[in-house]
């Protein structure tokens, strides 16, 4: 399921500006029905410069952390 939200992380991460990620813009965000085998919390952004990345977080609080 895709959704929107708004980005409200760390927008100095390495991350978030190889991926051209900005504070308080709102980005395309996909969740997978499976979860990894270290159980794992990912998301697919769709990212301004590099396209569709897949974003590991800890558990769904870490997203929320940087999301909303």
């Amino acid at each position: 399921m895709k959704s929107k939200f708004t980005f409200i992380g760390d927008e100095e991460d390495k991350r978030t500006k190889e991926w051209g990620i900005k504070r308080g813009k709102e980005y395309m965000v996909e969740f997978p029905a499976l979860f990894s085998k270290k159980k794992m919390f990912n998301a697919f952004i769709t990212t301004p410069k590099v396209g569709l990345v897949v974003c590991p977080y800890g558990s769904s609080k870490a997203f929320y952390k940087n999301w909303k």
